[in-house]
């Protein structure tokens, strides 16, 4: 199924939801119109900045999920949406392999010209090396989103923080596991075992009492890149 196709089928199916029901223009219609956009193959999703689909859809479910919490301050939400995108990003890098099966790939337009990979051609082995060192970055920008992400979980209530601390590092795991496997992250799915998220539960509630290392946003996508 050609992109172009797959965005009008999704976006079809968005503007019907928004019709029938009003509230997910009013509340939803940001996540909704994120998730439609990641309906294309390839995606910009890095370089200067943060790219506008991976951003729009986990923007607002951080957004969506931080006032559900009671978070009312602006600072916070960005840490909020940077929570989402820790999360989409450690998702990119793990499941590389088994988008590329779908003929789908979200790595960045300008990562694959600048290795010389063709598009569709990432997986071939002869790709392999440059295919883990945009899996690094990726890994290494999801560590980053999920560090500014604990920041903005102190204004959190305390058991909303346990909870965010302890997804964090749950997500936060995979994308160290893809970026410590190097070439072989996608020998396997990654995924945490239930012993290491309940070691993670434990963890984050020590966490939840503690003051987190500091961590700025410069350099960091924000809302302002779309609603400025």
């Amino acid at each position: 199924m050609g992109c172009g196709l797959k965005r009008q089928m999704a976006w079809g199916f968005f503007e019907k939801d928004e019709a029938q029901c009003p509230c997910a223009r009013q509340k939803g219609g940001g996540h909704i119109r994120g998730v439609g956009q990641t309906a294309n193959f390839y995606v910009n999703i890095l370089g200067h900045g943060w790219g506008l689909a991976c951003f729009v859809q986990q923007r607002q479910m951080g957004l969506m999920m931080a006032r559900v919490m009671g978070v009312r301050g602006e600072a916070v939400l960005d840490r909020a949406c940077d929570l989402g995108l820790a999360f989409q990003l450690a998702n990119i890098a793990r499941d590389i392999a088994e988008d590329a099966a779908a003929d789908r790939c979200y790595l960045p337009m300008e990562w694959l010209a600048e290795f010389d990979v063709p598009p569709g051609r990432h997986m071939a082995p002869p790709f392999r090396p440059a295919l883990t060192t945009m899996a690094k970055r990726l890994c290494d920008a999801s560590e980053r989103y999920e560090a500014s992400a604990r920041v903005g979980a102190q204004a959190l209530p305390k058991r909303s923080r346990w909870a965010v601390l302890a997804a964090a590092g749950i997500y936060g795991d995979i994308a160290r596991k893809v970026r410590d496997l190097g070439a072989h992250a996608w020998d396997h799915r990654v995924h945490t075992s239930k012993r290491e998220k309940l070691l993670w539960v434990a963890r984050a509630r020590a966490q939840a009492a503690e003051t987190p290392e500091p961590a700025g946003r410069k350099g960091l996508w924000s809302r302002a890149h779309l609603d400025g």
